[in-house]
């Protein structure tokens, strides 16, 4: 069966049941340098062997720079790492297993390292993080949206949403944060919070299709696009579950209306073409890599890439000067791979990264 695009809940179900890989001997040392025109890959590494790292893809030159975070400071960067955001000089990680935010100069070095925990001690797991007008954004696991100043780098608010907030994006002002855990009972469930960024404060909660998770994008119409990875298409007559498929799901940031466009497990966007990758783990021979035209609603392509070449996606993007696509592969245990296609989707590189590549970020 291929592997699929899970929850952070069932993907924590599973992987505490894998048995554990050597941490220290699969540690790959620094062989290039960073430059002014890259992108950086989050790898979150096994779970709970603190074996997170980040690399850097020299974009002109196409080289990679293994594990940049180790070759500075000559430790991991921690267990989980899940989301980066660039912004100024500097990188903002954060690293949901180890409970903490950490702050770097571009080419790895740690600035600073805030551990986050309660009141009552229990770790914060932050998730997706971004940043807006002189501030950092990151949402967390115990259900609230943290605020964090990039000069001191102290965290200076937080509000509360829905349960297990995921993926976020900014959109005429306001922060849109996916809530992800449909099992607990409430109205927070299947929704998207709205926080007003001027006073920040949750203005909203605005209903969407089962499971939104870690996918949020802000296009270049402004309408906000969301993945919600439904049941990953359960069907069980037996138990009673209706197939409720993973779905790319539209919001009008000003009305607030939602609009389920098509099936999607991960996306990318670049202009009116979203880039998508279809995977639902309960759909047999689900897997597929199509385009979705925004402003005309449809499909314009659907196998631009073979689903025999990549069998096991992660993540997909697409650098937003050159329309290169980049694609990941992995299975748990093994270092994975990222492929790069050009404009035209002929398959030009494929690098060797860590473990779980999840994120590539671009920056130029």
């Amino acid at each position: 069966m291929q592997k699929k695009i899970f929850s952070p809940l069932i993907i924590t179900l599973m992987t505490a049941s894998l048995v554990s890989c050597d941490k220290d001997e699969d540690i790959i040392l620094n062989s290039g340098e960073v430059t002014n025109q890259g992108a950086y890959i989050v790898c979150n590494g096994n779970w709970n062997e603190n074996n997170g790292s980040l690399y850097f893809l020299d974009l002109k030159n196409k080289d990679i720079t293994d594990d940049i975070y180790y070759a500075e400071n000559k430790r991991l960067i921690g267990d989980t790492f899940q989301d980066i955001c660039i912004y100024g000089s500097k990188l903002y990680c954060a690293v949901t297993g180890s409970s903490k935010i950490v702050v770097l100069e571009k080419n790895g070095k740690e600035v600073k390292e805030i551990r986050l925990s309660t009141d009552a001690e229990t770790p914060v797991s932050p998730r997706s993080i971004v940043s807006y007008n002189g501030d950092v954004y990151f949402s967390a696991f115990d259900g609230y949206v943290y605020k964090m100043d990039t000069i001191n780098y102290d965290l200076t608010g937080k509000v509360q949403v829905g349960s297990y907030p995921e993926g976020m994006t900014v959109a005429k002002g306001k922060l849109f944060v996916n809530n992800s855990n449909h099992y607990l009972p409430g109205d927070e469930k299947n929704s998207v919070s709205v926080i007003d960024l001027s006073s920040f404060s949750n203005i909203k909660t605005v209903p969407v299709h089962l499971n939104p998770y870690d996918q949020a994008i802000t296009g270049q119409d402004n309408n906000v696009y969301i993945v919600c990875c439904g049941n990953y298409g359960q069907n069980d007559e037996y138990s009673n579950f209706t197939p409720l498929y993973s779905t790319l799901v539209k919001i009008d940031p000003d009305t607030y209306e939602t609009t389920n466009l098509t099936t999607a497990s991960k996306i990318a966007i670049k202009g009116d073409m979203m880039y998508i990758i279809y995977n639902d783990y309960y759909v047999t021979n689900s897997l597929s890599y199509k385009i979705y035209d925004l402003k005309n609603k449809k499909e314009v392509n659907n196998s631009f890439i073979s689903t025999s070449l990549i069998t096991d996606p992660g993540f997909i993007n697409v650098n937003p000067q050159t329309g290169d696509i980049f694609i990941s592969q992995w299975q748990y245990g093994s270092l994975g791979e990222i492929f790069e296609f050009n404009s035209s989707f002929e398959n030009t590189k494929k690098y060797t990264v860590g473990y779980s590549p999840a994120k590539i970020k671009f920056d130029f």
